[in-house]
């Protein structure tokens, strides 16, 4: 059997996309991980403000670790007060370890006012794989993790499992004895995509308007969808990524910055 030799088509920080990640920006793929998490990369990089340090963009890699990491978890049932000892406690829920997720996920997650969160069905034994995107924002103002989804409810039963294993690693539970409310699950009325394979570039053009909307507003009204038909179209988004990915490969070699923005 001959395998395709892999070819790196750009070197962006933390991210190497090849053109095996590039296929998936074809029309009628499914994006994959690594697309995803260039967007990412580039958003925290070149368009969010470095001021503006309180939102996190959680990568598909973390996401999935954080779904799928076997453990106790704690268990929420609406009416009940949750007892927590400390953080330290709470967190060794997770995997017996504190350790084991705080050291390998991003620093200050316990603060930020922002986690977006990108949520696929697939697993993590096998990188790419699953069959359908979707998109999960915890407010720390609200207290509330809202999803978002493309096509109906998808993907409602991951974005659920993976908002009740957040928790431990909210902050929201330090005090000795405090009662501590979980955080509320809404879904959000979401642009539906037509067929079966632009979700990913569905999850990039909400998230990039969300995350505009509140860089713009800190109100409770920055993480509803306000203009829908403002919401750019997987065609459009698919041709946004490519002309980035082609303008930070001509700027490569260059140490200025780039200044193109989605």
């Amino acid at each position: 059997m001959v395998h395709k030799k892999r070819k790196a088509v750009l070197h962006y920080h933390d991210v190497m996309l090849e053109e095996t990640d590039m296929d998936t920006l074809e029309e009628g793929q499914w994006l994959n991980d690594n697309i995803m998490s260039f967007y990412m990369e580039y958003m925290e990089r070149q368009v969010i403000p470095i001021e503006t340090s309180d939102m996190l963009l959680l990568r598909p890699t973390m996401s999935q670790l954080i779904a799928h990491t076997p453990g106790k978890w704690p268990l929420y049932r609406e009416g009940l007060t949750v007892v927590m000892i400390d953080e330290s406690f709470v967190l060794s829920l997770v995997t017996g370890n504190p350790k084991d997720l705080v050291g390998v996920l991003p620093p200050h997650i316990d603060k930020k006012r922002l986690i977006f969160v990108p949520i696929n069905n697939g697993t993590p034994e096998t990188a790419n794989n699953g069959t359908h995107w979707a998109l999960l924002v915890y407010s720390r103002p609200t207290n509330t993790f809202y999803y978002y989804d493309s096509l109906h409810s998808t993907n409602i039963d991951e974005g659920e499992r993976t908002s009740k294993r957040m928790i431990p690693l909210l902050g929201t539970g330090k005090a000795l004895l405090s009662k501590v409310k979980p955080p509320a699950f809404t879904p959000v009325s979401t642009p539906q995509q037509s067929n079966g394979t632009d979700c990913g570039l569905m999850v990039i053009a909400i998230m990039d308007r969300l995350i505009k909307q509140a860089m713009r507003c800190d109100t409770d009204n920055a993480l509803e969808i306000d203009h829908p038909n403002k919401i750019r179209s997987p065609n459009d988004t698919r041709s946004v990524l490519k002309s980035l990915i082609r303008e930070l490969q001509r700027k490569a070699k260059s140490a200025s910055p780039t200044s193109f923005s989605l």
